[in-house]
């Protein structure tokens, strides 16, 4: 038995296996699963700390309309590259310099809570 045998029978196996479920895999398009693989695949990677990965996870979101969520995802590149710079600057024992950049990315993930609000409202089921 392969893997994809054995992720199949514990798909049917679960909810996932009802007839309601099964009805919606069939409407979903061969498009539609990429995008979400690829959406879930950058998810998984900014997870792990890719700046080039936030980058393309906000392009993505933005493709499929998730405006805010993209730019939340380039806001979080551009913090991870101010960070790389506050830690260049402390390696060179510029400790000033080094907070500066520090505080900089702090004020591009700190965003206003009605936008986060917003946001989570939307993913909430």
């Amino acid at each position: 038995m392969t893997s994809d045998d054995r992720t199949t029978q514990l798909i049917e196996a679960s909810s996932l296996g009802s007839v309601a479920a099964r009805r919606l895999r069939q409407r979903t398009t061969p498009e539609q699963v990429a995008k979400v693989r690829a959406i879930t695949r950058l998810r998984n990677e900014v997870a792990h700390g890719g700046t080039s990965a936030w980058l393309e996870l906000g392009a993505q979101l933005e493709e499929a309309g998730d405006l805010t969520g993209a730019e939340l995802s380039y806001r979080k590149a551009a913090a991870a590259a101010l960070i790389a710079l506050a830690e260049l600057y402390e390696r060179r024992g510029e400790g000033d310099a080094a907070a500066n950049w520090a505080a900089r990315a702090q004020t591009l993930v700190n965003r206003p809570s009605s936008i986060t609000a917003e946001y989570e409202s939307d993913r909430t089921p």
